[in-house]
């Protein structure tokens, strides 16, 4: 009679299992993308419909990128520098259309977040982080 239990229990131990996907069954991975690492540069105070253009400057690469803003400032840089959730000391400059610093070259150390938007054990991985700065003085006076 204890033999059978035992093989019962066995049975629904290992129904319970493939379930629960144990003993090396593959993930389930979901197919949703995600934009290539980098930084997020918000300018609070920014007028709306600004076009300018965000430099970020990991110790490895700088990237530019230009964009309107439209609602809330936040302008996206991809830099491939932003590799791991480890602190890294990064420069932010954001110009106008004509080249002038509206927000003039600013050294800070950011803490990247990981993102893995399909799961554990599914690729993509990505790695952001933001940066919160602030306009020129004469940039807020409207000069």
């Amino acid at each position: 009679m204890r033999g059978k239990q035992i093989v019962r229990w066995a049975g629904a131990l290992a129904g319970a299992c493939s379930l629960a996907a144990c003993g090396g069954q593959p993930t389930a991975c979901t197919a949703i993308g995600l934009q290539p690492n980098g930084v997020t540069i918000q300018v609070p105070g920014l007028p709306l419909g600004s076009r300018v253009t965000g430099e970020v400057c990991t110790p490895s690469k700088c990237t530019t990128a230009t964009e309107k803003y439209v609602d809330q400032f936040f302008l996206f840089v991809s830099n491939p520098g932003i590799a791991s959730t480890a602190p890294l000391a990064i420069t932010v400059t954001v110009r106008d259309p004509a080249g002038k610093e509206l927000v003039p070259k600013k050294s800070l150390v950011v803490t990247p977040v990981r993102n893995q938007p399909n799961g554990a054990g599914c690729e993509p991985i990505g790695y952001f982080a933001t940066a919160v700065v602030a306009l020129a003085p004469a940039a807020r006076k409207g000069k």
